[in-house]
């Protein structure tokens, strides 16, 4: 690292780790770190786990040297052919994993997908693919505007986390996509994740009772949790 530039404070060391395409990786924060779970909000299975095991030391070891036993015992399936490994991060200790090397049906879909900003969602929405699994939406959702997100919403079927920190307006119609789009991601075993999501449109899920349908991660529920997705 100091090769890029970056300097580690004194007694602090970065290992890599590389995934491969039948291995999950979890890394967990450091000890006594603690991770905020609401009640409110529907909670990813594994993150609510590992927020149980910040304040669970039998826990926690269970998950460095039993994993896979731990998550059986937590309800959390898992494939018989996946090789699971949790690692923990210390205060003089820190872990990067590496995402496997994508295979050609993915990278084909990849390419189908695209990226940038999707050019015909009209003056007042900007959708923008920033990775193929991270899209931004600006503006304003409406009936005018909604047929462009739809569109871009029935493309990927893999895991998909969607930024909406910058909505001003979100119809109905909009928030039925949503939840369209979770029910066929999760038939599929993916999921699809909302970020930053504003108050006006926390208010109107609120609502709708839907905090507890779709996933939910805003920056004050706590630091996201550095792991690779069941």
């Amino acid at each position: 690292m100091g090769e890029a530039g970056i300097e580690l404070p004194d007694g602090v060391t970065v290992a890599f780790k590389q995934l491969s395409n039948s291995e999950i990786i979890v890394v967990l924060p450091e000890p006594g770190k603690s991770i905020f779970i609401s009640s409110e909000f529907k909670v990813n299975p594994l993150k609510k786990l590992i927020g149980e095991a910040q304040g669970d030391s039998s826990l926690r070891e269970q998950l460095l040297t039993s994993p896979g036993e731990a998550l059986t015992r937590a309800g959390l399936e898992v494939s018989k052919d996946a090789n699971i490994t949790f690692i923990e991060n210390t205060a003089g200790k820190f872990t990067i994993v590496f995402p496997a090397p994508e295979s050609a049906e993915r990278t084909e879909k990849v390419k189908a997908l695209g990226q940038g900003i999707v050019r015909d969602a009209g003056n007042q929405l900007t959708i923008e693919w920033v990775r193929p699994d991270f899209m931004r939406v600006n503006g304003t959702v409406d009936s005018e505007t909604a047929a462009s997100l739809r569109v871009e919403l029935e493309k990927p079927d893999f895991d998909v986390d969607l930024d909406l920190s910058g909505i001003k307006f979100f119809s109905s119609q909009g928030i039925g996509m949503l939840v369209r789009t979770e029910k066929r991601l999760v038939a599929i075993g993916c999921r699809l994740r909302l970020l930053n999501v504003p108050e006006v449109l926390m208010n109107v899920l609120k609502i709708f009772r839907l905090l507890a349908v779709l996933e939910i991660e805003n920056h004050t529920d706590g630091d996201l949790m550095q792991a690779y997705r069941f």
